[in-house]
């Protein structure tokens, strides 16, 4: 009697929660606020330099911005003791800074200090370029079954080290199968999902209990030089389009990167996948602590990472399955 009371009384009170209006209320952060200039770039051996500048905003704001202003942009190539000046771009509300005539080697140390005025700051960030890069051995790609998704593995030689190595997998795919071919696709970044220790054991990966968490958009590690883990599998969606009761998924070209990573660009990464899943909460605890995503930009706010990388291309066939 008592419990058939209690559950009435529990549907009364669902209902009358159901009903409760709602009011938006405005909140104001900008209290105490102070922009700062916030700096991105990440190095690689196959690309030119390039750094953006914007001003940070307050939280949930709309408001626009004006281009931080800078006064002077240097880097410094520490290992050969050489010193450039960057051109300046402004583009919309950030600047963007360049350096086409160089591309940074493996095992360069850059330092990059910048000059700014509106607000006033002296920005100083400095990361080392992996020395080595990992080699690739195989790629195998499967189709799960009764599903649209592939199941893949990387086979790698990794670099030999005194220290622990940071790596980071990232996956690029080209449809080809589609109805309407277009021969000019692009390529895109999949998310991907790994059942792999070595990545799991990552407190940055999603645990279960975040059943509606995005899979990231690469998969992060690292390896100790006793460590004699040389395979890594992962899980993607490369698409997929059904007909009279099949659903297939689409042929694809797909281009694995496998890439040695700085420490910096590694602590960056992590803390901001951790800083999103935080932010979405799990089915226990609810929304987590919030997380400071890592920086290494002394005067402001942003990352200077850098990374080496291999790469292959393979070509996946998709297969057809009855819905």
């Amino acid at each position: 009697m008592q419990k058939t009371i209690f559950l009435k009384v529990l549907f009364l009170f669902s209902l009358n929660s159901c009903t409760t209006d709602l009011y938006k209320v405005d909140i104001d952060l900008s209290e105490g606020f102070e922009p700062q200039i916030a700096v991105t770039s990440v190095l690689n051996p196959d690309s030119a330099i390039n750094l953006s500048c914007i001003l940070t905003v307050v939280a949930y704001s709309n408001k626009q911005t004006n281009a931080p202003v800078i006064n002077k942009a240097i880097l410094y190539d520490i290992t050969n003791s050489n010193v450039y000046e960057l051109s300046k771009k402004s583009k919309n509300q950030s600047v963007l800074l360049s350096l086409n005539d160089l591309k940074p080697m493996q095992g360069g140390i850059y330092k990059v200090v910048l000059d700014i005025s509106n607000p006033t700051a002296s920005i100083v960030i400095t990361d080392t370029v992996p020395l080595l890069k990992p080699t690739i051995t195989d790629v195998k790609i499967s189709s799960i079954q009764n599903t649209v998704d592939f199941f893949g593995t990387v086979n790698f030689i990794p670099v030999v080290s005194e220290r622990t190595v940071y790596y980071e997998l990232v996956i690029y795919c080209q449809r080809q199968g589609l109805l309407i071919p277009n021969p000019a696709e692009q390529y895109w970044q999949t998310t991907l999902k790994t059942s792999d220790r070595i990545v799991t054991q990552e407190d940055y990966y999603p645990s279960l209990l975040l059943l509606e968490a995005e899979n990231p958009q690469s998969l992060l590690f690292r390896m100790d030089k006793n460590n004699i883990i040389n395979t890594i599998n992962f899980e993607y969606d490369a698409g997929s389009h059904g007909y009279w009761g099949h659903i297939s998924s689409i042929d694809n070209n797909l281009r694995i990167e496998l890439r040695v990573v700085s420490y910096n660009y590694f602590r960056y990464k992590t803390s901001l996948y951790k800083q999103r899943y935080a932010a979405e909460g799990d089915l226990l605890y609810g929304m987590s602590a919030p997380v400071k995503v890592y920086s290494n930009v002394s005067g402001g706010v942003g990352i200077l990472g850098s990374y080496c990388k291999t790469d292959t291309t393979v070509y996946v066939e998709g297969k057809t399955y009855r819905n």
